[in-house]
């Protein structure tokens, strides 16, 4: 019973390769077991590959195309951490210094051209079963945890909402911010391209890590953290600490959280006061240097700052926050974030404040 379990998981294949007649003769040998995708270049390859990547259980990659080449679309899927799905190379170049290339860039193995049925259709079974075996056993694994990470979440939850209680804030704040990142998610997948997407798991991660954005203001005293009135230099030179105080806390709250949870708290707890323009702190990165889950969260926690009430001044309309963001588009914010916010912000406007991920 358990084999067929994860046997039977979907089997859909995605050829790219810019000449037709490969495609045709790879999707005629596999079309029978398989459900067949085609991509006639590498850029094609992205959006199937986002589009489908849950479903995926292999990709037959040719190296040599025009534009963006099987090499570059190697590079791009590992340094998007898109390695769940198996790769296989497509080539007519033998020369063994290309797959050895495309092996150190993360693919599983290699087919040669022109192609032998029998080495196709076993390449290909062998490793659609092998990922079918994986998946089923993360699932295992991810049933097994799931209780003690919903715990978990919840724990550092809590703690964001006491920090955000001694800030004299009502405890909402950090619950909004992670719905309006929630929010931003889900509009910026829907758009599926590669440098701004988030895989389902990542997308709930970073929603749920964005709770812990301020929580190095824990290490903030008093006098300056309820200040009621506009920081002085020297207090606004302390008050900036938090990014990195919050970081080391999280590092070690986040231990023996799974890698990737741990991965986008400590982006975001690092990243958040970072700008586009450089001109943020603590480190002064710019442009994609910053994490995206920590570009989402800043545009999150600004607008709704914005709009509710502070220690130091009452909110401000939805209206006035746009305003504000479009100001600074492309100075403190990602450009094409804030293009998507002012997209969406019907939505996240109605929705920020409803049906919050805690209770």
């Amino acid at each position: 019973m358990e084999q067929t379990e994860y046997s039977e998981a979907t089997k859909k294949i995605l050829i790219v390769d810019d000449v037709a007649i490969n495609r045709e003769i790879l999707g005629t040998l596999l079309e029978d077991e398989y459900e067949i995708l085609e991509a006639v270049d590498g850029e094609d390859a992205f959006k199937k590959i986002i589009a489908n990547y849950s479903s995926l259980s292999l990709i037959l990659l040719d190296l040599m195309m025009p534009g963006v080449d099987g090499f570059q679309v190697l590079e791009l899927l590992r340094a998007n951490n898109y390695t769940a799905v198996p790769v296989i190379i497509i080539t007519a170049n033998s020369e063994l210094e290309y797959e050895k290339r495309g092996l150190l860039l993360g693919a599983v193995d290699f087919i040669p051209k022109p192609f032998d049925p029998d080495i196709v259709k076993y390449r290909v079974d062998a490793h659609v079963k092998l990922k079918n075996y994986q998946d089923h056993l993360e699932s295992l694994v991810e049933k097994s945890v799931a209780k003690m990470a919903a715990t978990w979440t919840h724990m550092i939850q809590a703690l964001a909402e006491v920090i955000e209680c001694r800030n004299q804030e009502s405890g909402q704040h950090v619950k909004r911010v992670t719905r309006i990142v929630q929010l931003i998610i889900e509009a910026m997948n829907k758009k599926k391209m590669l440098e701004y997407y988030f895989p389902p798991k990542a997308a709930r991660y970073v929603a749920e890590s964005s709770a812990l954005h301020d929580i190095g203001k824990i290490g903030i005293p008093d006098a300056i953290l309820m200040k009621p009135g506009k920081l002085t230099d020297e207090e606004y030179v302390i008050m900036k600490t938090h990014a990195t105080i919050g970081y080391e806390m999280a590092d070690k709250f986040t231990e023996f959280c799974d890698d990737d949870y741990r991965k986008y708290s400590l982006e975001i707890t690092l990243g958040h006061h970072e700008k586009w323009d450089g001109t943020g702190y603590p480190n002064g990165r710019a442009g994609r240097a910053i994490p995206l889950s920590a570009r989402i969260t800043a545009i999150a926690d600004t607008y709704d700052a914005i709009t509710n009430d502070r220690v130091y001044r009452k909110g401000q309309t939805h209206e006035a926050a746009l305003a504000i963001l479009k100001d600074q588009r492309g100075k403190q914010f990602d450009p094409w974030l804030i293009d998507l916010f002012v997209e969406n912000e019907k939505t996240i406007a109605t929705l920020a404040n409803k049906d919050l991920i805690y209770n």
